[in-house]
């Protein structure tokens, strides 16, 4: 605030009578901020000296601000109350129906502005907060727990099975099985897999001959499901309570 009220004051010096539209472009602040800033200034610091020095269309009061002590006795400049009354009384005697409306929606504007520009603040924050708080408070993603867990889980490579076959497999046996998948892929990353599973299960209904050689070479176990979804997960229970896990 100590920036704000130097810029006021300082701009006042030299502009006696400035109106809040003149001091927020000086302040760099919404109007309702510079507002308020100005009341504090009047009020509780006894800083400035204020008069009324018009009034909108909708008769709301427009005050010109004076540094503390030079706050002139009568009104004599251009823009005082007596001048400014007389032009909203007047318009056709000035000619400036135009100019009326263009002040009317400047002010409109200016007080529409502050008010989105003070509700948009106070909705970001609250966006933000809530966007934080997940951040702050969501578990991580690999505890060291549930890692350890994990990597004592037997690994079982599961040959043959379609993509949505195997989402249904791993939300069945997934907390006990350290489970991967290939079907119809290069024959290099299943010799890749078959190496590091512990076990692996074909599907042999739905893969060729040349694939179970390939597991073979690798040297891991295999065990051949030679019936539907039912009898794999048959197998797999049975593995489980046999000694599933490691």
């Amino acid at each position: 605030m100590t920036t704000h009220v130097d810029n006021i004051l300082s701009y006042l010096k030299d502009h006696p009578g400035a109106t809040t539209r003149d001091l927020y472009t000086v302040t760099g602040q919404t109007p309702n901020n510079t507002s308020a800033t100005l009341s504090y200034l009047v009020n509780k610091t006894n800083k400035l000296e204020r008069q009324q020095v018009g009034a909108t269309l909708t008769n709301s009061p427009i005050y010109g601000y004076w540094l503390k002590g030079t706050l002139p006795d009568a009104p004599k400049k251009s823009g005082t109350v007596v001048q400014r009354q007389a032009r909203v009384a007047a318009p056709k005697a000035q000619g400036s129906l135009d100019a009326l409306i263009a002040d009317f929606a400047e002010s409109l504007a200016e007080q529409i502005a502050g008010r989105m520009a003070d509700r948009l603040r106070e909705r970001l924050t609250v966006e933000l907060e809530d966007m934080r708080a997940p951040l702050i408070k969501a578990p991580q993603l690999n505890p060291p727990e549930a890692v350890e867990a994990r990597q004592r889980l037997k690994k079982v490579l599961i040959v043959g099975l379609l993509p949505q076959q195997a989402g249904k497999i791993v939300s069945e046996f997934g907390e006990v099985f350290d489970l991967s998948f290939w079907k119809d892929e290069n024959t290099s990353l299943l010799k890749s897999k078959a190496r590091a599973a512990d076990l692996v299960v074909t599907f042999t209904s739905k893969i060729p001959h040349f694939v179970e050689d390939i597991i073979h070479a690798s040297g891991t176990p295999l065990v051949r499901c030679t019936g539907g979804m039912t009898t794999l997960r048959d197998d797999l229970t049975r593995m489980y309570v046999e000694g599933g896990q490691k």
